[in-house]
């Protein structure tokens, strides 16, 4: 299982801790998935909108149904992120020098 470094509320600062408070207020928590994308905040905010609005939009499925996949998407996402973030690395190292 692949490990991603996750910076806490705590540790912090700058554009990721307003984040963090922005999430936190409209929320009521932040939840450990939020926390995966602490590396890349911008992101966080896209999951996060994504996430709105696939659970709260129109649709055929009820809420309960659409709830059934969060396990199915967390586990992508875990799988995902990492495969992701180590090829960002790779192109930014081969053409930043």
């Amino acid at each position: 299982m692949p490990f991603i470094k996750v910076i806490n509320e705590d540790e912090a600062s700058g554009e990721l801790k307003k984040v963090y408070n922005q999430i936190t207020s409209a929320r009521g928590k932040l939840s450990n998935i939020m926390k995966i994308h602490s590396l890349m905040p911008d992101t966080m905010i896209k999951h996060l909108e994504l996430y709105l609005s696939i659970m709260f939009s129109k649709s055929n499925l009820s809420r309960e149904e659409k709830e059934m996949f969060k396990p199915v998407r967390e586990f992508s996402i875990s799988l995902i992120l990492p495969l992701l973030r180590e090829a960002m690395n790779i192109l930014f190292v081969k053409f930043s020098g």
